[in-house]
């Protein structure tokens, strides 16, 4: 049931009409999915892993003062100090 706590939702109920499904079969193997991922128009080989991507274009370019004397003061820390202790 970690699908149902996942997305919230339970995975042996029908989004439709609210009844309760039942697993019929467990498929391990390779080829039967193969041939059922085939007659649905599905490919049966998973997709390519895409290669990196580079830096963002804007990272390349010279940025303006202001907006580094902007980021650094937004790094400081916070002017005050709360507590940080829990109490449940």
């Amino acid at each position: 049931m970690l699908i149902a706590r996942i997305y919230e939702i339970c995975p042996l109920v029908c989004f439709q009409c609210g009844g309760e499904l039942t697993i019929v079969a467990f498929l391990t193997e390779a080829d039967p999915i193969q041939r059922i991922l085939v007659h649905i128009g599905e490919l049966p080989t998973p997709p390519q892993i895409a290669p990196a991507r580079d830096l963002p274009d804007w990272l390349e370019t010279d940025f303006d003062q202001a907006y580094l004397n902007e980021s650094e003061q937004a790094k400081s820390g916070p002017k005050f100090e709360f507590d940080r202790t829990v109490s449940w």
